[in-house]
């Protein structure tokens, strides 16, 4: 048998893991799979949420890295602009185009950073003072200079100008942070009002906006950074409710799940704010490692979606497997198939056992972490809830998170789990050290 090559290709683009479904595109549309998340549709209770409420609002969408989000703001999106009447304003900002994930996040740069990406979708608008001007006044007027670099008064493309110096000047990002301080309530006073009269331009009729902020979960930092970065992102939602209040606009911000387990009182301090939460894929039953049929079924359908002829490349049975070692991380099983296809040979044209352990090493979370934590693990693994004591920081959980050691699912209520590839290590690590420990 001759591998079909092409065909191994086109299918390798299609589980490209870093674009999520642009729900817009028809094409596009057709990758989508209803229900893979389970039977509670966060997209539907995002959408009637905006649209019943009045006036301007916070919205927060938490999930794990990889379990879809982007793809269901995108479907939000879509869902806003062709059913609402009259039709809403809705604008998607990709947040990481502005912010570098490895810094602390300040309320001044975030400020910054939401109405430059904003401004940049919004592009050119036909009124007396270009965006470009009206933004350039406004970080005149907080004191931010802007000396060191330039833009051209007319233009409307801002982006080129701000975007590499919010992401890597510390000197900018500094100029930012003392510009408000001692004067924080005019500073938020001043954004606000520039945020008043974008709206006023965009909506003269009193159509809703909608801005959908996403990826500031990605914002976590690394190695000996990762305590200050997240530590400055829970400052950013507990401390500043007034700044996330946005004059006129339904603001739906896009957070990691560690921000709520912190503070669950967050959606009142945020004007009784709505919280939905799209989990990892239900590949397990609830509180867990039974493997949920109908979970696993809805993510072959997702596969034949993209690549319709995927048996000749793997058998059933070993692509099942592979959605359970995956622990319902849609990232990562893509990318495991995406090893998979391009270790296929002529000589051994479907996935062969060493092929799929090579794939599932890819994926495989390390296990060189302290034995504190793996104990802090395995309690997890037994009870399914955070398990975070008083002691104990929250940010373990944010931390686990991330590197995927630890999974979220919502069958009913959040419940966690190891991931699949690890479990039985971390629960044999524990087990020996215990049995040291009794020995010693």
């Amino acid at each position: 048998m001759t591998l079909d090559r092409q065909k191994l290709k086109t299918y390798y683009n299609a589980l490209h893991v870093q674009t999520p479904v642009d729900y817009g595109d028809e094409n596009e549309r057709k990758k989508y799979v209803e229900g893979l998340h389970g039977d509670k549709d966060v997209v539907t209770a995002l959408f009637h949420a905006i649209d019943f409420q009045d006036g301007q609002g916070v919205f927060l969408f938490s999930g794990q890295r990889g379990s879809g989000k982007s793809t269901e703001l995108k479907r939000l999106k879509f869902r806003i602009e062709t059913e609402t009447t009259p039709k809403a304003k809705v604008y998607y900002l990709d947040m990481t185009d502005w912010l570098n994930s490895n810094r602390p996040l300040e309320l001044g740069s975030f400020v910054v950073s939401l109405v430059a990406a904003w401004s940049d979708q919004l592009g050119s608008l036909h009124t007396q003072q270009s965006l470009a001007e009206r933004f350039w006044q406004f970080l005149s007027r907080t004191n931010i200079k802007i000396d060191h670099f330039k833009i051209e008064g007319g233009s409307p493309n801002i982006k080129a100008a701000l975007q590499l110096s919010l992401q890597t000047d510390a000197n900018f990002l500094s100029e930012i942070a003392t510009a408000i301080q001692g004067r924080r309530t005019a500073f938020i006073t001043q954004a606000k009002q520039l945020i008043s009269e974008i709206v006023a331009d965009i909506c003269p009729s009193g159509e809703k906006c909608i801005l959908l902020i996403d990826s500031l979960e990605k914002i976590s930092g690394v190695g000996d950074s990762a305590e200050a970065v997240l530590t400055s992102v829970l400052s950013l939602f507990s401390q500043n409710s007034d700044a996330l209040q946005l004059p006129r606009v339904h603001a739906v911000y896009s957070i990691a799940p560690y921000v709520m387990e912190h503070n669950k009182n967050l959606p009142s301090i945020l004007g009784g704010a709505t919280y939905v939460q799209l989990p990892s894929v239900h590949v397990f039953q609830r509180d867990s490692n039974q493997p949920d049929a109908a979970g696993i079924a809805c993510v072959v359908a997702m596969v034949s979606l993209r690549c319709p002829d995927w048996q000749e490349f793997i058998k059933e049975a070993d692509l099942r497997q592979l959605i359970t070692d995956s622990g319902g991380d849609l990232r990562d099983l893509m990318r495991a198939l995406q090893n998979c296809f391009i270790s296929l040979t002529d000589e051994s044209p479907q996935a062969s056992v060493e092929t799929l352990a090579f794939a599932r090493s890819q994926i495989r979370p390390t296990v060189v972490i302290p034995i504190e934590d793996m104990m802090w693990m395995e309690r997890i693994s037994r009870t399914h809830r955070p398990e975070v004591s008083a002691t104990q920081s929250a940010l373990i959980l944010e931390k686990y998170l991330n590197t995927k050691h630890i999974l979220a699912y919502l069958n009913g209520e959040t419940w966690y789990g190891i991931h699949p590839l690890i479990r039985e290590q971390i629960r044999e690590q524990v087990e020996r050290h215990g049995q040291s420990n009794a020995t010693a």
